[in-house]
């Protein structure tokens, strides 16, 4: 199997799953779809969520902050395909609006001859504030947090800053389902160390998570 089937069945293989988990608890939740305002969410100090994203992750330009070049990236033969995402996540509330948590996130697309280009993020921290309208959440994001890029024989170590929104619609307090949007900036910043690329090959990246979640919160 080569890559870019392996991204396919992975993109299918989430959807599928996420799929599955809403219908099996659509069936199993309250009766709530015919008034979406009869559920009335309520979050307080203390209440936690689980979630689950997977989706797509589309590589949108690269910044020489060198040259000041702005290289797009789809289209281009020397630049990155079209790769995939998943994302599990925790967070506790703060208020009744205001919820501070951690992700766990990895990440791929493809260079040049289909050379993998992993982004594995082991922690980020995650702030998010909640607007509501009866069964529906919109959480606004923003994350920091470290990521570990790989690319042909060079892995490094570099920051991330997330910054995403979020439609959720609650089939119960417990369970919701959505879709999320989440812009990523990876600097990927090399110094005068023989170890590793020359300054000049310095990039920030800019890449676009678009995927569907599941949430339980308790």
């Amino acid at each position: 199997m080569n890559q870019k089937r392996m991204v396919l069945v992975f993109l299918m293989l989430s959807c599928i799953g996420l799929l599955s988990v809403q219908t099996v608890f659509s069936q199993s939740a309250p009766d709530i779809n015919m008034n979406p305002n009869t559920l009335v969410l309520s979050r307080k100090l203390g209440d936690q969520m689980l979630g689950f994203n997977a989706g797509v992750y589309l590589p949108l330009f690269t910044h020489n902050p060198n040259t000041g070049v702005i290289t797009p990236q789809i289209g281009d033969p020397d630049g990155m395909t079209l790769g995939g995402s998943g994302t599990l996540r925790w967070g506790a509330f703060l208020n009744s609006i205001m919820n501070l948590g951690l992700d766990l996130s990895w990440s791929f697309n493809f260079g040049p001859n289909d050379d993998l280009v992993s982004q594995f993020t082991p922690i980020t921290a995650r702030l998010s504030t909640y607007l509501r309208t009866g069964s529906f959440e919109f959480p606004i994001h923003v994350g920091v947090g470290l990521n570990v890029l790989s690319y042909k024989i060079t892995t490094t170590l570099t920051p991330v800053v997330k910054l995403g929104v979020s439609g959720l619609y609650n089939i119960s307090p417990d369970w919701g389902f959505g879709l999320n949007l989440m812009y990523w900036w990876v600097p990927d910043i090399y110094g005068s160390s023989t170890e590793t690329p020359p300054p000049a090959d310095t990039r920030f990246g800019n890449f676009l998570e678009i995927s569907l979640s599941a949430i339980y919160n308790f």
